[in-house]
């Protein structure tokens, strides 16, 4: 399966593939994320065969995408896309056969109801984020219309690109004290730890120490 999350929005796309060709993975990724939302600045992947390919690579050069890669056998480098991958599987999990086939049936639905469900990171749906607007679902068609539909075109656009700007305003505040929590917790497993290192100079063959305080994680050492 093709996934791919935008890092400011948290707007999830997952896409069933037959194969992780690179032929297949470029088809997938022009078909569901550059030709339905745009061009990124740049596409942050793995170190996998498929996106290491020649023909994706010249075909993001080609569009001016800039191509980043994660740390080898280091997933914390694309942590938003493994949350993404967690969240999804337990998603799927749940609506699923017993035998598991139909799998792929459930992934717009599950992807839909993931982008229209508020973040915790963000604190707002991730396509509203991305349209300006929340989908309607049939509870909206079933309620009285409240809005004002009276409004010319250049009246409702001027809405929308105000209420974009407001929400992306909130959305780096939120996500900016996100990542403060997140780094509050992960410095609390940090620990400190003290190595005397046995240093001998070549000039005069003495032995000078030397204090060596690095912050460790995790346990062991």
């Amino acid at each position: 399966m093709f996934s791919a999350i935008c890092q400011f929005s948290k707007f999830g796309v997952a896409v069933p593939i037959r194969n992780k060709e690179a032929s297949t993975v470029a088809k997938a990724l022009i078909d569901n994320v550059f030709l339905k939302w745009g061009l990124p600045h740049e596409v942050l992947t793995d170190q996998g065969s498929e996106f290491e390919a020649q023909s994706l690579n010249e075909l993001l050069k080609l569009l001016g995408v800039a191509h980043l890669r994660t740390t080898s056998f280091r997933p914390q480098g694309n942590g938003a896309c493994e949350v993404w991958h967690r969240t999804l599987n337990m998603m799927i999990s749940k609506v699923i056969a017993e035998n598991q086939r139909d799998w792929p049936l459930w992934v717009p639905y599950v992807t839909f109801c993931y982008n229209a469900t508020t973040h915790s990171a963000t604190h707002f749906p991730p396509f509203f984020i991305f349209t300006g607007r929340l989908p309607l679902w049939n509870i909206d068609l079933v309620l009285p219309d409240t809005e004002v539909t009276d409004l010319k075109l250049p009246e409702y656009a001027a809405g929308v690109i105000n209420r974009l700007n407001q929400a992306s305003k909130l959305v780096r505040s939120h996500l900016r004290a996100a990542a403060q929590t997140a780094s509050k917790w992960y410095n609390n497993k940090a620990k400190v730890k003290t190595f005397t290192c046995l240093l001998s100079t070549p000039l005069c063959g003495q032995v000078s120490k030397m204090a060596v305080i690095l912050l460790h994680s995790g346990t062991g050492g």
